[in-house]
């Protein structure tokens, strides 16, 4: 808390009590109250939950993968839904230790990510009860994969709040393994488009390009090798039930004319700000003007590109005198609060398209579900009245990102647990889509590509030429086109 903000208190606390006319008193109470604060950041006054928490983080889980087993269906079949189920059943070589730090409620994360020559996909376990979980498969291809199994938490970790709780990472033993995937009838028109409808929310997995699936169009430019910063050459997002037109920069350019798109607005974090360069990119052939900005970047071209910092989603409700936010929960001083506090400029909101996100600038710093599904009814309210005044607005929620372990984290959570943005996610989606808000599930693309940052963070980096791409924030721009501009 800033000494402005102790002494605005402090003065609030003086006009309801006569006595402080008193200088000494004054001045007693002030650093009483400033004692108390101090004793507060320093958690003496947490809550028994927060401080069994941070035990919890401090204990060394070293090897505990060794308390849960897995097993698979001895017949997986193409297009058939198959489970991976996780047991706790501890081997003979967990100490009694150990697992005594172990809770046993259901408060473990998995993940299983499941590679062939010609499909990726990636999954975060269900708990369905009695010390079992489940993690749910659908493969298209007869051939092998190989699956890895991983502990990434315990005892609830994965949605921790004020401390960063350490991923585990640990495989289950016999992970990775080989699962032989036998053929069964696939269903039929696989390779039509899909609908206005389903873009955006139609569940798919990551495809190799070329012949995998007949009918389907060719890669596109930006799905390039350069562009793969996991170095997984050669795949791209393709739903399960139907494809996605791949748009070239000169088909995006005449759908916007086409719908009289002259100005578009991004709203959020910084992945968002990376998009609105990728955007302008394939807009304006490259990026040269694109830089670091907070608050607000145009771009003053056809169309028109105005990038808007609103990483904790107060802007655009501000903008608007009826809405009312709850208190906002700032914990670390890194966060710049005066950015967060202005409404949206007045030329953004006479634009035709809104691009909308945030996300994981709360989760950085609170778990609150009541505080988030405030925020997030406010937010709601605001994106429809854009859209009740003829504005097209679009909803793109969080993408999933990399545990991160180096001291940047530690100290105060850059990156959150992919399992924490998928329950934001969750929330998110359902409120947004009270408010009629189109959803693009970009979680669900970037999760299954969690390697593909070039910097742990960003699925978007500035490239040869001043281009700003990269094939995970391609795919993730393709799905929002084909919800904008499909013709069903």
């Amino acid at each position: 808390m800033s000494d402005n903000k102790i002494t605005k208190n402090y003065y609030k606390f003086s006009e309801i009590s006569p006595l402080m006319q008193n200088s000494t008193l004054n001045l007693f109470i002030f650093l009483l109250f400033l004692f108390l604060i101090l004793l507060h950041q320093n958690g003496i006054f947490e809550s028994e939950t927060t401080k069994q928490q941070h035990i919890e983080e401090s204990i060394d889980f070293t090897g505990i993968e060794c308390a849960y087993q897995y097993k698979t269906e001895k017949i997986v079949k193409i297009w058939s839904k198959s489970y991976i189920t996780i047991i706790y059943k501890p081997s003979s070589n967990c100490s009694a230790e150990l697992l005594s730090q172990l809770q046993k409620d259901g408060g473990a994360t998995f993940r299983i990510q499941a590679y062939s020559v010609y499909e990726m996909t990636a999954g975060t376990s269900v708990y369905v009860g009695n010390n079992t979980y489940q993690v749910e498969l659908l493969l298209s291809f007869p051939t092998k994969y190989i699956v890895m199994v991983m502990l990434t938490y315990v005892n609830g970790q994965a949605l921790e709040s004020r401390m960063h709780a350490r991923p585990l990472l640990k495989q289950l033993e016999g992970s990775p393994f080989q699962l032989n995937v036998i053929r069964s009838p696939s269903p039929k028109g696989l390779s039509k488009y899909c609908s206005k409808r389903e873009s955006g929310i139609a569940t798919g997995r990551w495809i190799k390009c070329g012949g995998a699936i007949n009918g389907l169009e060719r890669c596109g430019a930006w799905q390039a090798p350069d562009f793969d910063f996991d170095r997984i050459h050669g795949f791209r997002w393709v739903p399960y039930l139907c494809q996605y037109h791949q748009y070239t920069n000169d088909q995006m350019k005449k759908c916007f004319a086409k719908n009289r798109w002259s100005s578009i607005v991004f709203a959020g974090d910084s992945h968002m700000r990376y998009r609105a360069y990728h955007w302008a990119t394939r807009l304006y052939g490259s990026c040269h003007a694109c830089a670091k900005t907070h608050i607000k970047m145009v771009f003053d071209k056809i169309p028109r590109i105005e990038w808007v910092f609103d990483a904790r989603g107060t802007r655009l409700p501000l903008s608007y005198k009826n809405i009312t936010l709850p208190f906002e929960k700032y914990i670390h001083p890194k966060v710049r609060r005066s950015k967060f506090s202005k409404p949206f400029p007045d030329d953004a909101l006479e634009s035709q398209l809104f691009l909308l996100n945030f996300g994981h600038w709360v989760l950085r710093e609170v778990n609150d579900i009541n505080f988030m599904e405030a925020k997030l009814h406010a937010y709601g309210k605001a994106a429809k009245l854009l859209k009740d005044t003829g504005k097209t607005v679009v909803w793109v929620n969080t993408v999933s990102l990399p545990w991160r372990t180096d001291q940047a984290v530690i100290e105060w959570r850059e990156n959150t647990s992919p399992f924490r943005v998928q329950q934001f996610n969750k929330l998110a989606d359902s409120i947004l889509g009270q408010y009629g808000i189109p959803i693009v599930d970009a979680f669900q693309i970037s999760d299954g590509r969690i390697a593909a940052t070039h910097d742990q963070t960003h699925y978007t980096k500035k490239l040869v030429g001043n281009d700003f791409g990269g094939v995970v924030e391609n795919a993730i721009s393709n799905v929002i086109i084909n919800l904008l501009c499909n013709d069903t």
